[in-house]
């Protein structure tokens, strides 16, 4: 994953950063400090299913620009993330941030917390506030966010586009983890699948190997 450490304070966060991305993500704190664009984070029953309605809706509006069905066109996924994020709502462990420029929703992020750490899961954009570049003016909310809650960390999960590495975060090891049963067909299965797995790895090394050999 790719995951930001964070200072005690903005300005040590934003001395982090290369001057062009520090620029970009100084304008978006004076944007909202001006009111210039309205940042709302679900802090009550209220806020969240409005910031809910409009994170899944700017969702759906930017998949489907391009072309796909959007994840939330299936119910049970949607239920199910729905379930999760107001059980987290409810623990204080969920931020949902939406930006609003004139009063339109623009951008919308739902972050999952623990103790120390902020965790990005998803994003909505309206594809047609693109040129307000809602994906930065929504990750800098979020992330401003954090570090007022003193958190460490503000994890930006799994991908590897350069925007992460822009708004400072570090590629991070992660562990898989996968817990057996004792029973014989479990057993089984997860030799399989190991089996399997070390194949594949010994396959890709092969002709790696071949390819520079050649």
């Amino acid at each position: 994953t790719w995951r930001i450490p964070l200072p005690a304070s903005t300005d040590a966060y934003l001395a982090m950063l290369s001057k062009p991305c520090r620029r970009k993500v100084r304008t978006a704190f004076k944007q909202f400090d001006a009111n210039e664009l309205a940042v709302s984070i679900a802090d009550s029953e209220t806020a969240f299913e409005n910031n809910w309605l409009q994170f899944t809706q700017l969702h759906q509006r930017r998949r489907q620009s391009l072309g796909e069905a959007g994840c939330f066109a299936n119910e049970t996924f949607s239920r199910f993330l729905y379930d999760v994020a107001r059980q987290f709502h409810q623990a204080g462990l969920l931020d949902l941030v939406c930006i609003s420029a004139d009063n339109q929703p623009i951008a919308a992020e739902i972050c999952f917390r623990d103790r120390s750490s902020s965790f990005a899961y998803q994003i909505g954009i309206d594809p047609d506030a693109l040129g307000h570049s809602p994906g930065w003016l929504v990750n800098a909310a979020s992330i401003r966010r954090a570090i007022e809650l003193g958190l460490s960390s503000f994890d930006l999960c799994r991908g590897d586009a350069e925007y992460k590495r822009q708004l400072g975060a570090n590629p991070t090891t992660c562990k898989k983890l996968r817990i057996v049963p004792p029973r014989l067909r479990s057993q089984v299965l997860n030799t399989a699948m190991t089996t399997g797995a070390a194949m594949k790895h010994w396959c890709q090394d092969m002709f790696t190997g071949a390819t520079t050999r050649s």
